[in-house]
């Protein structure tokens, strides 16, 4: 029993019936005492000394979402959580919502202690006290094996009826559900979280499985397996991270388990009931193996950590492409706010102009090709001359059409690769517009996109010399450059369409080109 409880027991009963709330619940009404908590505050809620109606301790957890924030979202708690009788599983006695306080309760027995209690003490777990533990929790984890529980740590493992047993199933998805995602961030429990939950993944069996991987952990070193002093620091060791050296103390059967348990990639973990077994096996094994077997031991122990270091670098690489797309996507909805901007704009202004079912916008004499939605990303180093991170490539074209009374005239086009990266010496990600010219070539079109030549776009940009050279830009045309990039192409697509856009005289282009009209 914590300092905590044994303080609150010694109360008086009249001081404690002094300060009840009560609240109504589905099955009955419920008691409770806010000044006597038992436990810290946690992500999801707060438990505190409890009573039924008729006077029995029971513990009343009050959960960190209200009826406003959870839009009256029903309290879901399993029915066979609530009727069902389990050897690992905390007894649900009531949960839902009060409707005079709009607050969500759930109402369990009062545990002894939990795991986390004993960890505050500094209690020493040997390898076969370790395992044991963990096979409790994971027969409890399938027990209820149709529920995920995400937020599976030592707090949530309680000491009831002389056996540890699991509480909150269910709580985590609730409050997931019912709580915006800039506030359930800092729900996670940061120490205990799997890589897919850090990722905002969808949450499985395997969550917990590595969930209770890091409770090992925890139990056999007194420390959970990442120690990261932010929120920030966890999530990147969780995602990127080896896991700390375990104390040679630890038997090389429970060493490769935890070091599979905690595997990055969820598909790569063993299942909860695999779990148990090797659990039972290790527990049934004799304390004196032989020296053939404890040699094998080692060796799968040693192979288990290059298991957990190569699949630690795939999903590291795994992690990297998932964030290049989320970065990708978001260049995406900039770019289409931007041609979305523009085409409103020339429809305001010339209502007459026709626009085609692609991205191609005529009138007159010019047709101006709008930039696609770009789904192709872009792989990390592709620029190395010029030291440019790129995501993704697109193009803005602009063309004229001969002119019937000019002779020879053939027309003229002009065009701009559209880049969504990052500079050097630049810590954000913006549109850039750039467009080329071939330095030791006469290009009649010229200047012109590179987009899909990476090669020549990256050395271009750069100190080297080449035979193409940036011609005009990098500028943004993004934020609070929209305006301004939106006003040149309607200005060029001006020129197009009354016949006077013409190749510039002069290279590189300087800026009154895109105004005034001089070349």
């Amino acid at each position: 029993m914590n300092e905590q409880s044994a303080t609150a027991k010694q109360m008086a009963p009249n001081d404690k019936k002094s300060s009840r709330k009560s609240v109504a619940l589905t099955v009955g009404s419920w008691f409770y005492d806010e000044n006597r908590p038992l436990g810290p505050r946690g992500g999801f809620g707060q438990v505190f000394w409890g009573w039924s109606a008729d006077d029995v301790e029971v513990a009343v957890k009050r959960l960190h979402a209200s009826a406003e924030s959870a839009a009256h979202r029903e309290l879901r708690i399993a029915e066979d959580l609530v009727v069902g009788e389990f050897d690992h599983v905390m007894p649900v006695l009531d949960a839902g919502c009060d409707v005079s306080s709009g607050g969500y309760y759930i109402v369990m027995d009062k545990a002894d202690e939990s795991l986390q209690d004993l960890l505050d003490r500094d209690h020493q777990f040997d390898s076969r006290q370790a395992a044991s533990v963990m096979l409790e929790i994971v027969k409890g984890l399938l027990e209820v094996k149709h529920i995920v529980h995400r937020d599976l740590k030592p707090a949530n493992v309680l000491s009831h009826g002389s056996a540890w047993k699991i509480a909150d199933f269910g709580i985590a998805r609730f409050v997931a559900d019912a709580t915006a995602t800039d506030t359930l961030k800092y729900c996670l429990s940061a120490y205990y979280a799997a890589p897919e939950q850090w990722l905002h993944e969808r949450a499985n069996g395997a969550t917990d499985v590595y969930a209770l991987g890091c409770i090992g952990f925890a139990l056999l070193t007194g420390q959970p397996p990442f120690k990261g002093v932010s929120h920030d620091d966890l999530r990147e060791q969780h995602l990127n991270s080896d896991v700390a050296a375990l104390p040679d103390s630890v038997t090389p059967q429970l060493r490769t388990l935890l070091l599979s348990m905690m595997r990055k990639a969820p598909a790569s973990r063993p299942t909860a009931q695999k779990v148990r077994e090797v659990l039972e096996q290790i527990l049934d094994s004799k304390e004196q193996a032989g020296l053939g077997s404890n040699a094998l031991a080692q060796v799968a122990a040693k192979i288990e950590g290059l298991n957990a270091a190569n699949d630690r670098q795939a999903s590291a690489e795994s992690v990297k492409q998932k964030e290049r797309e989320r970065l990708a996507q978001t260049g995406r909805l900039i770019l289409d706010s931007l041609v979305t901007d523009l085409k409103t704009e020339i429809q305001r202004a010339a209502p007459n102009a026709n626009f085609s079912k692609g991205q191609e916008i005529s009138l007159g004499s010019g047709v101006l090709r709008l930039p696609g939605n770009p789904h192709k990303v872009l792989a990390p180093g592709l620029f190395p001359q010029s030291g440019w991170d790129v995501v993704l490539g697109q193009v803005i074209a602009l063309a004229r059409k001969p002119q019937q009374n000019h002779g020879r005239d053939e027309g003229y086009q002009i065009s701009s690769s559209l880049w969504y990266c990052k500079l050097p010496d630049t810590d954000q990600y913006r549109w850039y517009e750039v467009n080329y010219w071939g330095a030791f070539r006469n290009d009649r079109f010229s200047p012109y996109e590179l987009t899909d030549n990476i090669r020549d776009a990256d050395v271009a940009a750069s100190m080297v010399m080449h035979i193409y050279d940036v011609c005009w830009g990098p500028n943004p045309i993004d934020d609070e450059d929209a305006a301004e990039f939106r006003e040149r192409w309607l200005t060029m697509f001006a020129k197009a369409v009354d016949g006077s856009l013409r190749r510039p005289n002069t290279m590189p282009l300087r800026r009154h080109y895109w105004k005034d009209g001089q070349y």
